[in-house]
């Protein structure tokens, strides 16, 4: 009995390509392999042989590499070579509510198009003060106000107060609160962005 041909893996049942993935990632952001293993707590070397096919990560490295980078795990085990566009439709936006719903939040992103910032609606009710997380080492912002009034304080700085179709930029990995001074609801347009190369 002949043997059966071989047929090598292609498309959907090739294995997904996370060296190239975490290299196409961490260019996107600017990190250096230095960078992103002070960010990752993965060794260096550990970095260079992964993105080079010459090690398999493990689970917990792949964790760490993708909270590093501010991305799910299906970031870097996804194939996104052909997706040129992902439209994310209003069921799979991602909703956080807090303060019995004075202040909600809304993420606009999908695994299988990673990038390298984070685009997010804000909606603040009258009198409420909101704590913002803090954000990767080297990570900066930009909020865009579209309706109502709100006030945003970053570090020890004093307030700045914004007016509808008015946008502030500041660090994002340090401490910062927006507060809605107004007796109307608040809207804003919030991205957040990686540091980029040289950032320190």
């Amino acid at each position: 009995m002949s043997a059966l041909p071989v047929r090598p893996l292609s498309g959907a049942n090739s294995p997904p390509d996370v060296g190239g993935n975490l290299r196409r990632l961490r260019n996107l952001q600017g990190h250096s392999l230095e960078t992103l293993s002070r960010l990752s707590g993965v060794s260096r070397a550990m970095l260079g042989q992964i993105e080079n096919g010459k090690s398999v990560p493990t689970i917990t490295s792949l964790w760490k590499i993708a909270k590093a980078l501010g991305m799910p795990v299906t970031a870097l085990i996804s194939s996104t070579d052909q997706v040129r566009s992902v439209v994310v439709p209003k069921s799979a936006v991602r909703t956080v509510s807090s303060s019995a719903g004075r202040y909600q939040q809304r993420t606009f992103e999908r695994p299988e198009f990673p990038q390298s910032f984070k685009f997010v609606e804000l909606k603040i009710a009258p009198g409420h003060r909101e704590v913002l997380p803090v954000s990767t080492f080297g990570a900066r912002a930009t909020l865009l106000l579209t309706s109502g009034t709100i006030e945003i304080a970053v570090s020890d700085d004093p307030p700045s107060r914004l007016a509808e179709g008015t946008a502030i930029l500041f660090q994002a990995d340090v401490e910062h609160f927006i507060f809605n001074p107004s007796t109307i609801d608040a809207t804003a347009f919030l991205i957040v962005s990686s540091a980029r190369n040289g950032a320190t």
